[in-house]
């Protein structure tokens, strides 16, 4: 079973261009600015709030490469342990955002929410490092990848942030409700 290993981190009084220097300064490397349009729904039968599972449609259209993708993830269930979140992760590209979308809201699905993201996406080593300016949210880092890789990151980021435990979604809708 595919498991993701990632910590979120809330910038502190820092923006986006210093923290694109502070990524190519420890060596990351720039792969891709994209727009990430992610929906998330409520199943029809079972309460996947109350199990800490997740259902989302993303459509990621890059600006460097002027492609689009589109991604079905299921999230499972959550650990976290020192602010880094491990979770089952399974992603299905598919050809059609919309189809993918109706066949979904057929099935019973309901849409919850969508969540609009701008991501600067690098590299470094075997991690993958974003910058997130998420709509009506702000600025966040993600950092993926082995537990090892993620301490190493966080010994040498040079700002000061704040751990977010919580997902995009639970945040937006803390704010909305």
């Amino acid at each position: 079973m595919p498991v993701e290993e990632e910590i979120k981190l809330k910038p502190k009084n820092i923006g986006i261009n210093e923290l694109r220097r502070i990524f190519k300064d420890l060596g990351a490397v720039f792969h891709d600015l994209v727009i990430d349009y992610d929906i998330y729904y409520i199943h029809p039968c079972r309460d996947l709030w109350a199990s800490d599972e997740v259902i989302r449609l993303r459509k990621r259209i890059s600006k460097i490469h002027g492609t689009e993708e589109y991604i079905l993830t299921y999230k499972g269930r959550r650990t976290i342990s020192e602010g880094i979140k491990a979770r089952e992760e399974i992603e299905v590209y598919i050809s059609s955002y919309e189809q993918m979308n109706l066949i979904l809201k057929r099935l019973g699905f309901r849409e919850l929410i969508t969540i609009v993201k701008e991501r600067f996406i690098y590299g470094y080593h075997d991690a993958i490092l974003s910058i997130d300016n998420v709509k009506d949210l702000g600025v966040y880092v993600e950092i993926e990848g082995s537990r090892a890789i993620i301490n190493e990151i966080l010994d040498r980021l040079d700002f000061s942030y704040d751990i977010i435990e919580k997902t995009y979604l639970e945040l937006l809708l803390d704010k909305v409700l």
